[in-house]
């Protein structure tokens, strides 16, 4: 992959199985529109409606058993300190747009084929992103808005009449605080879930009558384009926030990679995740007086729109005739784009956003020769390969920080070992990985006995037996051995300490949920007033003295806390900031 991805892959592989032709580097010109004549349009603008077909989902197009339509659409996190994301593996579409000035992103995840128990993180919402959901006219699942005059996300969702609907949900809310958890997987603010499948079952009563908008879909691959095997989508240079797609000529479709690494859900870290679809559709970006509140004015109209399909670039175009009407996308030649079956990713961006086709760098990929793979998983920390000879293996690492993760139950209810109840002191392990990947638990203490279990790194297992090379563990229920060398093995611990952990372990990321209000210079009142306060407590104060009035030396305050808390600096203390600020795990100057 591109140098700046960092990740160790383990592949047996015959080269036809995944597209690896090397070509040189080259940038797609960033354009906003295209000179297509686009095809098919009503007489008063608008684009046919293409039918519903019976068993067949009308936004991926892949079987389905589904009696209802109910889009859902969930703001997610896509800073890096969020990842991974949960949930999204269940999504039909994931949507990007963005969030910042600075090549920030987030995303939103569309489901109405399948529907997660939980996804997250959820984040606040824009005005772009009412503005989306009227394409849909979905339920949306956010938590927090912004409301600055001129990106009011709340008059928006008042002048659309999306909450005289009942469509649209902020977790900040007390009447769904509930539903909005706060979560250990990640540090807050990157730690808020939301019950989907609970919040969809709850609004089904109501019966609101969605209208289906399907994308037209086809099983021909012949779409006349450039052959495409790798290519990157960097926004304003920003690495953090950019993604590299791989062809997979197996699963016909776009494996995608972060700066983390490959792309996968974190409650099934099991499966890559891979794009039948990828569309970049261009717009003009503009900024209500602040980097942190953009705004598509011209999102209602036509653009340029870069389609990778089936292992091809199409340059294409995008047409929307009304706020309240579906996106069409058209090929080279101005017809609408028949999609692949799958999943989508769509990304909403201006021009200034890169795309930039080349070639894979190897260096990141070890290949390893048939019957020389023994084990290749459990050293690495890796999957063990799924099949032999002659297939593609394509195995993952989570995450640096998401070590308590359980493959097989929801880590927000499972014990650390693995198991329910408890073990005795001295009688645990926990894994450990340099590179944070999986641990195969085998049959018996042999190196070619059958894999059972795969183990997170960091999880705590409960120890059976020890021996020098090979221990047995239990882990998920199952008992299996793994290789002795992987495991940090505890010591006993003293009562009064076990006592000191319990006690502790119910002390949250964040208190409460609480509603915020964004205040930045020009506010005052008693919630400046107690900003000031909780600023000086962490340090950033060197006085305890404070008015209640948000001065430019208060912005200067919050945008120092935002770089040391890795958040979006732009010194408008938002409701995602001062949830930070407010909890324990703040970080001082």
């Amino acid at each position: 992959m591109k140098k700046f991805i960092s990740l160790t892959l383990v592949l047996i592989i015959v080269l036809s199985t995944l597209v690896v032709t090397a070509s040189a580097a080259t940038t797609i010109p960033n354009t906003l529109t295209r000179n297509i004549q686009l095809k098919g349009r009503n007489a008063d603008g608008s684009f046919p409606t293409n039918p519903v077909i019976p068993g067949e989902s009308t936004t991926t197009g892949l079987p389905t058993t589904n009696t209802a339509y109910f889009p859902i659409l969930v703001q997610i996190d896509n800073n890096p300190a969020g990842l991974p994301q949960w949930g999204i593996a269940s999504a039909d579409i994931m949507y990007e747009l963005p969030i910042a000035g600075q090549g920030m992103t987030r995303l939103t995840a569309f489901f109405s084929d399948q529907y997660p128990i939980e996804a997250g993180p959820v984040r606040s919402g824009r005005v772009m992103h009412v503005d989306l959901r009227e394409e849909w006219d979905a339920l949306i699942l956010h938590y927090g808005k912004q409301e600055d005059a001129g990106s009011d996300m709340r008059e928006a969702l008042r002048d659309y009449g999306v909450n005289a609907k009942g469509l649209a949900i902020d977790g900040i809310a007390q009447k769904y605080e509930n539903d909005f958890p706060r979560v250990k997987y990640h540090k807050a603010p990157h730690n808020v879930s939301a019950y989907v499948q609970k919040l969809h079952d709850d609004k089904v009563a109501e019966q609101y009558p969605f209208k289906e908008r399907p994308f037209k879909f086809t099983d021909d691959t012949n779409y006349g384009g450039t052959p495409v095997n790798e290519f990157t989508v960097i926004h304003k240079g920003n690495k953090d926030f950019s993604s590299t797609y791989v062809y997979d000529q197996n699963r016909k479709a776009f494996l995608r990679y972060t700066l983390d690494g490959p792309y996968y859900d974190l409650l099934k870290p099991e499966i890559m995740l891979a794009y039948n679809n990828v569309i970049i559709q261009r717009s003009k970006l503009s900024w209500n007086g602040s980097s942190s509140a953009p705004l598509f004015n011209d999102i209602v109209g036509t653009g340029a729109a870069d389609i990778f399909v089936a292992g091809q670039y199409i340059a294409g175009a995008w047409a929307r005739n009304k706020l309240n009407e579906r996106t069409v996308f058209f090929d080279q030649n101005g017809n609408e784009l028949a999609l692949q079956r799958g999943k989508t990713w769509i990304v909403i961006c201006d021009d200034s956003t890169d795309i930039i086709l080349g070639d894979i760098d190897t260096s990141g990929f070890q290949f390893v020769p048939d019957g020389e793979q023994e084990d290749a998983a459990s050293i690495a920390g890796q999957k063990e390969p799924a099949t032999t000879n002659n297939q593609l293996v394509l195995t993952q690492q989570p995450a640096e920080g998401n070590k308590q993760q359980s493959t097989a139950t929801n880590p927000a209810t499972t014990t650390q070992t693995g198991e329910t109840g408890s073990t005795n002191a001295g009688d645990v392990a926990t894994v450990k990985l340099d590179n944070n990947g999986l641990l195969n638990m085998r049959k018996s203490d042999a190196r070619g006995a059958d894999i059972v279990a795969r183990i997170p790194n960091g999880t705590v297992v409960q120890v059976l037996n020890r021996e020098t090379e090979w221990t047995q563990v239990r882990y998920d229920g199952k008992e299996g051995y793994v290789m002795s060398s992987f495991l940090q093995f505890a010591e006993p611990a003293s009562e009064s300490e076990e006592a000191a952990e319990t006690e502790g372990s119910e002390s949250a990321d964040v208190p409460a949920t609480k509603e915020y209000t964004t205040l930045k210079v020009g506010d005052s009142g008693d919630e400046v007033l107690e900003l000031k306060k909780r600023f000086a407590e962490l340090g950033y104060f060197r006085t305890d003295k404070f008015n209640d009035r948000f001065l430019d030396s208060t912005a200067e305050a919050v945008r120092r806390f935002e770089r040391r808390n890795k958040l979006a600096v732009d010194g408008i203390a938002d409701p995602e900031m001062q949830a930070v600020l407010f909890s324990d795990v703040a970080v001082g100057p």
